[in-house]
């Protein structure tokens, strides 16, 4: 049924909607008690005892229907917010049920017979799943920085710098260097390096290196956030090829050709309000960020309390229930957007501060600056 419900999503076809009638009408059919219960939940028909109704003469009424025998199972429609989004779950069911407490996941196509408009379809859906995963303010405020900014330039302004990187003379082809740029492509830097070494491939060491020391540049000199840093895009340069000689058996020689191209990584410095949208808002946290935080919890090095407050970025589990909340304060009108970046850009900022002092007083030996200078 989950796989049914998520390929009519994709498709926006009606018949998912005739399954749902017919597994409520067993219920409703066979048992009295359910269908004395279910009639109080028909909207505008009352007299109706049963939840059976074709989808050619009447589908607003079958619409109807399936929702109120879903309300009596126990599934909770108050994140849909208007009566349109709870018409919606008939003809999109996967992108109307996140709205309610029920994960849905991406529809599998097999890659036998992708035709265009196939691709087209899923693509579509693709498009309207990340639209509804967002959660915007319901007035914008021109004065405020905006939410994400436009292509960043490479200098130091508030739109985010771009920071460029280059090797030289890597011993791979020009297709297995695209392989690396489709593996980078909007990572996270520490999660990228992390994803580099877990190869154990003795060909990327002159990549890996260079993300070393795009790490070491950028956090250790200029003092950047490696939260905050992603590989914003990256290519490969077309090079020459070395001709080698080697050895076959006795008296006989063969010549290879060995490439040597060069690899281009531009790491991105991400607004602070880019960034808390898509860790508070889209529950993108790095693998980075989100592991150090249990690892913490684990080792006892922060308070048991601090669990609460790391709830939106531990785990899927834990940001899937986040982003629940956020949309049911929001259907509510109890979420400010602008109030809620405040206040999240200001412990931020609090929390780098406070780092800074630490590592501070672990380079004078646990003494405060005033201390010393006594």
């Amino acid at each position: 049924m989950g796989n049914y419900l998520r390929l009519a999503g994709a498709f926006g076809s009606f018949e998912a909607s005739g399954v749902l009638a017919s597994l409520v009408t067993g219920f409703a059919g066979f048992l009295p008690k359910i269908r004395s219960k279910l009639s109080p939940y028909f909207f505008e028909k009352p007299e109706l005892t049963c939840l059976w109704a074709k989808s050619e003469e009447n589908r607003d009424v079958e619409r109807l229907n399936i929702i109120a025998g879903f309300k009596y199972f126990g599934v909770d429609f108050s994140g849909f917010g208007t009566m349109n989004r709870l018409m919606e779950f008939t003809t999109r069911p996967a992108v109307a049920l996140m709205g309610l407490g029920i994960q849905t996941r991406g529809v599998y196509f097999a890659r036998a017979r992708w035709f265009p408009w196939r691709q087209k379809i899923a693509h579509r859906w693709q498009r309207q799943a990340m639209h509804d995963r967002h959660l915007l303010p319901r007035e914008v405020d021109s004065k405020k920085k905006p939410i994400m900014t436009s292509k960043p330039r490479r200098d130091a302004s508030e739109l985010g710098a771009l920071y460029h990187y280059q090797v030289k003379e890597v011993p791979l082809s020009l297709r297995r260097l695209h392989e690396y740029v489709r593996l980078l492509k909007n990572r996270n830097l520490q999660d990228a390096i992390d994803w580099i070494a877990c190869l154990s491939r003795p060909s990327s060491r002159p990549i890996l290196q260079m993300l070393k020391r795009a790490k070491y540049e950028l956090v250790e000199k200029r003092g950047l956030d490696l939260g905050r840093l992603s590989i914003d895009h990256s290519h490969s340069d077309r090079g020459e090829y070395v001709k080698i000689v080697r050895r076959m058996r006795v008296g006989h020689y063969s010549m290879f050709r060995s490439p040597r191209h060069h690899f281009r990584v531009y790491v991105r410095e991400m607004p602070v309000e880019e960034y808390f949208h898509r860790m508070y808002i889209l529950g993108k946290v790095p693998q980075c960020v989100s592991f150090d935080m249990r690892q913490a919890l684990r080792d006892q090095r922060v308070a048991p309390e601090t669990a609460r407050a790391w709830a939106p970025y531990l785990t899927s589990n834990s940001r899937y229930r986040h982003r629940r909340e956020l949309r049911r304060l929001n259907s509510i009108g109890q979420f400010d957007y602008y109030k809620a970046r405040d206040r999240w850009i200001r412990n931020y900022q609090n929390n780098l501060v406070r780092l800074k002092d630490t590592e501070r007083l672990n380079r004078n030996g646990g003494s405060s600056i005033e201390q010393i200078s006594e």
